[in-house]
């Protein structure tokens, strides 16, 4: 049995194959050392003025290194272990990586090194370097999952709240609450799902100032989605019926309003908190 630290990690793949790095991969994962986001600047010169002008500035890629030591019981069974680490982080696909110390979270990366073990006997050393396209990472469970800790979804320190938060609304006004940073549907995942009666539906975030707009119609069962920010009707494009604008969602509590409704409706705001660490 291998021992495991608090760094220790599961690979997710895009199939929700999980895989132990000490339990199912032979492998002690002795640290695991997170970037914290490299800020990028963008400035201009003017002539005739000291200095440089801030006209704004982003996050790049993250870079996640662990150090490691895969054991085998002897030289061939260690070549077995070795393949089997080879075939789960070379599949070709991005994976996700959970820690133990912080199951709630995970990071969305890709194998950026070579990693190949320094064999000593029956185990090797080795140091292999993630690397995540966000600038973030993101909560395992997303807000149609049971926001409970008994679901194992969750962790202390996600920004959760012990009011009761719904994300599922049936009314014109409501509130909803992001327990992470702005979720920016151009960047990150958000799905708002509408199904009901509507004639130029309008959904407005009071908080953030902004309104998306649908001059068409919809009958009781049609569905609308706005997904991230391409908007459908029963699997079918709106977009040139839309204002083409963009609903985020600001961290914190966000008021919401939906106009255009005709009788009894579901709206449902989809999406995973965000987090820099």
């Amino acid at each position: 049995m291998i021992v495991k630290t608090l760094d220790n990690f599961k690979i997710v793949t895009r199939n929700d194959d999980a895989y132990d790095m000490a339990d199912d991969l032979s492998t002690l994962v002795r640290s695991l050392n997170i970037s914290p986001p490299p800020p990028n600047f963008y400035r201009e010169k003017m002539p005739g003025r000291n200095g440089s002008v801030r006209v704004g500035m982003d996050y790049d890629e993250r870079v996640l290194t662990a150090v490691c030591t895969l054991f085998g019981e002897d030289y061939l069974d260690f070549l077995l272990r070795r393949n089997r680490l080879i075939n789960v982080l070379t599949s070709g696909e991005p994976f996700y990586i959970v820690t133990d110390a912080e199951p709630g979270k995970r990071w969305d990366v890709e194998v950026a090194n070579d990693w190949t073990p320094n064999k000593i006997g029956a185990s090797g050393d080795f140091t292999i370097q993630f690397v995540s396209a966000s600038s973030y990472c993101e909560a395992v469970g997303k807000t149609t999952d049971p926001l409970t800790f008994d679901s194992g979804l969750w962790q202390f320190g996600q920004g959760l709240i012990s009011e009761d938060v719904s994300y599922v609304h049936t009314t014109n006004r409501f509130d909803i609450y992001n327990a992470g940073l702005e979720i920016d549907p151009r960047e990150v995942y958000l799905k708002i799902i509408y199904t009901g009666a509507s004639s130029n539906l309008k959904l407005k975030n009071h908080t953030t100032g902004e309104e998306w707009t649908y001059t068409g119609t919809s009958n009781t069962s049609d569905v609308i989605e706005i997904d991230r920010i391409r908007p459908v009707k029963n699997g079918l494009t709106i977009v040139r019926n839309t204002n083409k604008m963009p609903i985020s969602l600001a961290p914190g509590w966000n008021d919401i309003e939906v106009i255009g409704t005709s009788g009894s409706f579901e709206i449902t705001f989809d999406f995973r908190f965000i987090y820099f660490a």
